[in-house]
């Protein structure tokens, strides 16, 4: 990988320098070997011991780490405290919740994409105030306890689709609304957002305020907002586009 700090080597991610990193990831990569990787678990998903051990507990800040990650508890998110940027897919379907349950990611400005799903307890984004660019989708859904997405007033760019309280695509998604909405998310409000790849926001019984004053433009799919009975107006979501 040139011009990259890191290299693959057999069993461990390393600098390119050549001396280990001292870390534990939950990634479908993280157990790497000599030009296959492996997963101790199902890929992407992980269990108690972590599967994809290549060291002990990241705690180097400003780490770049390649990889997908899904998260099935808060504590799991431990293991990637400090980490700068992860060049890949990160997933959160937290059983638990908690003011702190993201506080482990409060280094974090990038990822590959970002999906918040089936995180029952899971009252705020807390912790991603850093985030500034989600290179992929950005899907928040199935958190009927998210009330807000305040923590995300620092992000300026989302490649990829943002989706807020709608699934994915399905053959009676015109008629029907989504059934996997966030029904509680009073406010969804992103200051700094700039460009998108498209909007979808369904399906939110909750929803009476959306708000994204920066946003300069849609380079992919357009907008869709509907199915959001509390939302009255779009005229000042939108005022830049």
């Amino acid at each position: 990988m040139t011009g990259s700090p890191w290299r693959r080597g057999c069993g461990a991610l390393r600098r390119r320098t050549g001396a280990p990193v001292a870390l534990t990831l939950l990634l479908s990569i993280a157990a790497i070997g000599c030009g296959a990787a492996r997963t101790r678990e199902a890929p992407g998903q992980c269990a108690s011991p972590p599967c994809g051990s290549v060291g002990g507990m990241l705690e180097e800040p400003g780490l770049d780490l390649v990889g997908d990650m899904t998260a099935l508890k808060a504590s799991d998110l431990a293991l990637l405290r400090g980490a700068r940027a992860l060049r890949g897919r990160l997933t959160l379907r937290l059983a638990d919740g908690g003011p702190e349950a993201l506080v482990a990611l409060h280094r974090l400005e990038e990822v590959g994409a970002l999906t918040v799903e089936a995180c029952p307890e899971l009252e705020s984004l807390a912790g991603l105030e850093r985030l500034r660019l989600v290179h992929g989708d950005l899907t928040v859904v199935a958190s009927p306890r998210l009330t807000s997405l305040d923590a995300l007033a620092s992000l300026e760019r989302v490649e990829g689709t943002l989706r807020l309280g709608a699934p994915d695509e399905r053959e009676d998604a015109a008629t029907a609304p989504p059934v996997d909405a966030l029904g509680s998310l009073a406010r969804a409000a992103l200051p700094n957002l700039r460009t998108v790849g498209g909007i979808v926001v369904e399906g939110n019984d909750a929803l009476a305020h959306l708000s994204l004053p920066a946003l300069e433009g849609v380079e992919q799919t357009g907008v869709r907002v509907r199915f959001n009975p509390r939302l009255e107006t779009l005229s000042d979501a939108f005022p830049r586009l």
